[in-house]
């Protein structure tokens, strides 16, 4: 073998960037040519380490360095490698150890590092004299606060220099195998060469040394690769100021670095800063990258906005003023008058509740998410933009403009990808601990709805619900996750509260709504339980477990579609192997049948930590027990498997459908968001321009000042304003009662340090209205949920934080229960019967409208037995309809409904017949 021969060398200028993507493991020793007066510490080190004056003079100081400080783990390192390879050292170790050692790792990292690398294989151990082989990755991180440099601050200054950046991961690609040392095999005469790659540029050996040929056949088998990424890091959100563009900088990764983060994740990076040569030679602007050493998962939520003692004195007496809520409120968009109800709502969003981890480790959210609907005109946006202003971290995107991609995360073949898939990270994503404003909410599409459910809910089976494998076996679907795990540890993939499996020997029976065939499971996952779970019993005996919002088919409009299994309704039909008894053509081809949901139960969690799930891609189906049920749909798209970090306060606004609101018909009906999705929200508000003379005219004032305060404004930016002038801006300006620098800082304050204890006081009166509103469901309607007592405590707790009390007291929950009675008389409220029904947001219809429509089927049932079967025309029902009082063109909506969810169908024009019988 021929190891030393002549390589194609490129000009300096041509390189391209990835020339200089060496990697750190890769510097074993010097260069020929290189010589150094980097100045040495004068301190003497202890005399058992020789000095080799052909080695890099740092090596010494390093051997002494890691024989101090790191010995037990150099030894660990030894035993484990080459399983592991990376020793993690800490910059504030090497700072205490050397202070201008230290700042030569700034100022010359490659030389720095280089030296750590060879002082540890020069390092004395018995046990590393029996490896054949140590060339450990050193790792540096931890570097101090005033180290770091903001994204937008990179300059040129900073090349070639050991930098540290904070950002959130925008995007990233698969793992790409990079190859590290080349094995050629001469065509001519079979010599075999080894050539190292030093970056991204593939090197090839330009003749053999022994008969001069030039043609070579890369041995990929004897070849040496390694794991490779790369991946995009955007500046913070509360870095930003008003409309600021974030900027991004490419950090690239290897061996274990790769697959160590998620798209939002927080993270601190560390590397040299390195320049990347433009595609266009003739081009004089250079790119840059980091060349990762380390990365370091970075605080959540607010802890990274910086509060002085003098500003924590402030805060602590502004909380004791007793107009601190009306204070507040009037620092909500001072432009736009009134509204102020909505406003409060939107400053308890931005405080929050209590975010709560159970001791059977579920969890409890804290994010109050509000939806604004509206007339046109009346500010929706304007207001959306002013809380992007003043909340510490957040995102503004408009739904017709945000795809799911552009809310979760899209996976895409880029130039960033380098051949290979790329997944971006979403607003949602983006704004992970923060808030995500989202206008025209009523515009996004079906994908990206269901984008937001697997945004904001989990999604998974109990531990005892039995999954059929394909061979016919069944097994506690706890116990067969569970084992696999256990067997597969060094294969976990860690997400955010849950851990997920690759498998590719496991097998399940499942149907594309058209055949059932055998399908591989791609991953099986578990997540942290939630505290509740939903059991639904089936017609045919069949029961499953499930968390709230695990996806559920059932049969609408001629299709199967998916519903949150806590949004389900006895009587709803979902899909079946047929057993011969129900084939309906023009329904669903007949190798599927259809039974309906007999009972649904909501359960308490008494002893799952766990809730667990299979992925079945692309069917996202399983056959068990008969049932065809939906696995979750984890983030995974293109093979980047991730769960993304999606804790995000949502801040919704929608336009009506018809352009404005009809005061006889529901909300929910009037807007196009679907009761699934609606359902997730904790207070509603509507916003409708109704004409009323004394509001109109305050209205009108109000904008009129504005307008006036603005051109005087951009009068006094070009000349000086008369004294007259100067106090008419003075008394017309919406001036906020507050900073919004200072109220970034206070909500900050509130959520990280305090977290306030529910009284008996508190906890009496939401109890006592929770249980008068329950007392007045009658007749099947049902006036509140165990999902709005959740919101009641959130709203409890964050007005108490927005006194930064550390217990909520009875005022808190009045406050609650103010808004929240307030939000449903605006949403809740069925028209008919003047009553609130929750019903109307968690389906979409009121009680009384499901009871008609209930009776409508009955008809129809009806007139099929009078006709022996034969379908129901439109004239007969709406005719049988009037006798019991309905009116014409509500029966004929009603039947248009009916048809909507499946309940019936219509074998031919305007003639209708049930879907059971």
């Amino acid at each position: 073998m021929v190891e030393d021969f002549q390589t194609e060398q490129k000009d300096n200028e041509n390189k391209d960037y990835a020339e200089d993507f060496e990697d750190l493991e890769d510097k074993l020793a010097p260069k020929a040519s290189t010589e150094t007066s980097l100045p040495e510490k004068t301190e003497e080190l202890e005399p058992e380490f020789e000095e080799d004056d052909n080695v890099n003079p740092f090596v010494k100081k390093f051997q002494y360095f890691f024989d101090k400080y790191y010995k037990t783990k150099l030894e660990k390192l030894i035993q484990d490698y080459p399983t592991k390879k990376s020793l993690y050292t800490d910059f504030n170790t090497i700072e205490q150890y050397d202070p201008d050692l230290a700042d030569q790792l700034i100022d010359n990292p490659e030389y720095v590092l280089e030296a750590m690398q060879l002082a540890t294989q020069k390092y004395k151990s018995s046990l590393l004299e029996e490896t054949k082989e140590f060339e450990p990755i050193i790792r540096v991180g931890n570097l101090p606060k005033d180290k770091q440099i903001l994204i937008k601050n990179i300059s040129s200054r900073h090349i070639g220099k050991f930098v540290c950046v904070e950002g959130i991961v925008k995007q990233f690609t698969t793992v790409l195998p990079k190859i590290k040392k080349a094995h050629w095999i001469c065509k001519k005469c079979g010599s075999e060469l080894d050539l190292h790659q030093e970056g991204l540029d593939f090197k090839k050996p330009k003749m053999c040394p022994e008969c001069k040929h030039r043609e070579f056949i890369l041995d990929e088998k004897n070849s040496e690769f390694q794991d490779y990424q790369k991946l995009e890091l955007q500046d913070l959100l509360e870095e930003l100021k008003g409309g600021e563009q974030a900027s991004t900088i490419h950090v690239y990764v290897s061996n274990d670095l790769v697959n160590t983060f998620t798209a939002g994740e927080r993270l601190i990076a560390t590397g040299i800063l390195k320049l990347r040569t433009p595609q266009d030679l003739k081009q004089t602007v250079f790119g840059q990258y980091i060349l990762c050493s380390s990365l370091e998962s970075s605080k959540q939520e607010y802890e990274t906005i910086e509060i002085t003692k003098e500003d924590e004195e402030r805060i602590k007496e502004f909380s004791k003023n007793p107009e601190i809520y009306d204070l507040l409120i009037d620092s909500v968009a001072p432009h736009i008058f009134g509204h102020n109800e909505v406003k409060e709502a939107i400053i308890m969003q931005l405080f929050g509740g209590i975010r709560k981890h159970l001791i059977d480790k579920s969890r409890i959210r804290g994010n109050i998410h509000v939806l604004i609907v509206g007339d046109p005109g009346t500010g929706k946006s304007k207001l959306l933009l002013a809380v992007a202003q003043i909340a510490p971290k957040s995102i503004y995107v408009a739904g017709k403009t945000a795809s799911g991609a552009g809310l979760t995360a899209t996976a895409v073949k880029d130039e960033f990808g380098e051949g290979g898939w790329t997944l971006k990270a979403g607003a949602l994503v983006l704004a992970n601990g923060g808030f995500a404003m989202i206008d025209e909410f009523d515009k996004m599409d079906t994908e990206d709805r269901s984008a937001m459910h697997e945004a904001l809910e989990q999604e998974s089976y109990h531990k005892d619900f039995e999954i059929m494998l394909s061979d016919g076996t069944k097994e506690k679907i706890g116990n067969l996750v569970d084992n696999l795990i256990e067997k597969n540890k060094t294969k976990i993939i860690l997400g955010k509260d849950c851990e997920l499996l690759k498998v590719n020997n496991l097998k399940v029976i499942t149907t594309d709504f058209k055949n059932t065939f055998p399908i591989k499971v791609n991953r099986v996952s578990r997540h942290i339980a939630p505290n509740k779970f939903v059991e639904i019993t089936y017609s045919n005996g069949r029961k499953i477990t499930v968390t709230p919002s695990h996806p559920v088919f059932v049969f609408e409009s001629n299709e199967f579609i998916e519903k949150p299994a806590d949004s389900l309704k006895e009587g709803l039909f979902c899909p079946c192997i047929n057993n011969g008894k129900l084939k309906k053509q023009n329904i669903i081809n007949s190798n599927i049948g259809l039974v309906s949901i007999k009972k649904i139960q909501i359960i308490p969690n008494k002893d799952s930590k766990w809730v667990y799930d299979v992925t079945v891609e692309p069917t996202k189906t399983f056959i068990t027990g008969g049932l065809v049920l939906h696995n979750t749909v984890s983030i995974a798209k293109a093979g980047i498997v991730t769960s993304f970090k999606t804790e995000t306060t949502v801040l919704a606004a929608a336009n009506p459908k018809y352009g404005r609101f009809d005061a006889y018909k529901t909300i929910p009906e009037q807007i196009e968001i679907p009761p699934t999705l609606m359902s997730r929200f904790d207070l509603f508000f509507v916003l409708q321009d109704i004409v009323d003379e004394k509001r109109d005219n305050e209205t009108v004032s109000s904008i009129l000042k504005t307008h006036k305060s603005g051109e005087l404004l951009q009068k006094g930016n070009v000349e000086r304003l008369t004294e007259r002038e100067t106090t008419t801006l003075e008394k017309i300006s919406s001036t906020p009662a507050l900073p919004s620098e200072f109220i970034q800082k206070y909500i900050s304050y509130g959520r990280t340090r305090v977290f306030p204890v529910l009284t008996e006081a508190a906890s009496k009166a939401i109890q006592k209205f929770f249980i008068n509103l329950r007392q007045k469901s009658q007749g099947g309607r049902v006036t509140v949920t165990y999902r709005q007592l959740e919101a009641l405590v959130r709203l409890s707790e964050a007005s108490a934080r927005v006194r930064l009390s550390e217990t909520v007291g009875e005022e808190d929950a009045k406050r609650a229960i103010r808004l929240y009675k307030r939000s449903m008389e605006q949403v809740g409220l069925d028209p008919e019967t003047g009553t609130i029904d929750i019903d109307i947001i968690t389906t979409g219809q009121s009680h009384s409208q499901a009871n008609r429509m209930m009776r409508v089927v009955e008809i129809i049932g009806n007139i099929m037995k009078e006709q022996n079967g034969q379908c129901a025309k439109i004239d007969t029902i709406v005719q049988e309809a009037e006798k019991e009082g309905m009116d014409k063109g509500k029966v004929k909506e009603l039947v248009e409904k009916l048809l909507k969810v499946g309940d019936i169908y219509e074998p031919r024009s305007s003639c209708y017949m049930t879907t059971s019988k």
